[in-house]
């Protein structure tokens, strides 16, 4: 096996390079296979690979695997709607949760972070030249920890029930 020289400034460092580990990959690269991709952007290749990550995910998630395959299949469906989609499935998700715990308290947590979102992406999109409409993200970010900071003061006592 060679060794290959890594200078430090100060002195040589000797490094062996692992040849099985260097090219093990936990996914396989199938972007290289022109008929695979080929086959991936049909329609009956988008449904094998729905059925394959739902199998997968069943497996993984016993009874939650259902609403995200639904989820993904509707994005999958209707590429022109995705961002859309991405967003009303996240909030689904978010609030479909709260309700399967019955916690009323994190339900309210959650329109009050999406209501300070809207009302902040609302500002942005009305007042373009003012600093919040150039600096969008920035605002953004802070708004939510200003709304987790809000709501980690809320009272505590329905918070830790699960």
């Amino acid at each position: 096996m060679s060794s290959l020289l890594a200078s430090t400034g100060t002195a040589d460092v000797a490094i062996r390079p692992l040849p099985a580990l260097s090219k093990l990959r936990l996914i396989p690269p199938l972007e290289t296979y022109p008929a695979v991709v080929s086959f991936c952007q049909t329609v009956l290749g988008k449904v094998v690979l729905l059925l394959v990550f739902g199998i997968g995910l069943a497996f993984a998630t016993r009874l939650f695997f259902l609403p995200v395959l639904l989820a993904l299949a509707l994005i999958t469906a209707f590429p022109a709607q995705r961002r859309l989609l991405v967003t009303i499935c996240t909030l689904t998700f978010a609030f479909a949760t709260c309700w399967r715990a019955g916690s009323l308290s994190k339900a309210i947590d959650i329109a009050i972070v999406c209501a300070l979102a809207g009302v902040l992406f609302a500002a942005a999109v009305r007042l373009p030249q003012s600093w919040l409409g150039r600096r969008p993200l920035v605002c953004l970010f802070v708004g939510f920890a200003v709304a987790l900071l809000f709501v980690s003061f809320l009272p505590a006592q329905s918070r830790f029930q699960e």
